[in-house]
């Protein structure tokens, strides 16, 4: 997990969304030294201290424009946007951009796309 956010504030929505089991570890804005996406030196620090190269990794972001650099930098990047694109609280910065060129794809239903993606991969 790669978040603006906290350690605390990510496992309780980690929980919430009952993922906990396919994450081992986090980089919050502690371990970016209070620097936040979209900036590029915390994705730096984030795949130098995790050992990932970017082009085989992707970024999965809730926000367009923190999606740029990963693409930049050589990563598939998927936008997640909110259950069939909009929901009565859904704010236009959540699916505004989602036709920008550094998205390579877009989800309103992160279980799904993934377990698409896996009978792809399996393929």
């Amino acid at each position: 997990i790669f978040t603006n956010g906290d350690v605390r504030h990510a496992e309780k929505t980690l929980a919430a969304l009952g993922f906990e089991p396919f994450f081992d570890s986090m980089f919050d804005i502690i371990a970016s030294d209070f620097v936040p996406k979209p900036d590029r030196k915390p994705y730096e620090k984030f795949l130098r201290e995790h050992g990932v190269h970017p082009h085989s990794a992707s970024m999965f972001e809730d926000m367009p424009r923190n999606l740029m650099v990963p693409k930049e930098m050589g990563m598939v990047t998927v936008l997640v946007i909110p259950r069939n694109g909009a929901a009565p609280s859904t704010e236009y910065w959540e699916i505004a951009g989602k036709d920008d060129p550094h998205i390579d794809h877009v989800t309103d239903h992160i279980d799904l796309f993934l377990e698409n993606l896996l009978e792809e991969l399996q393929k």
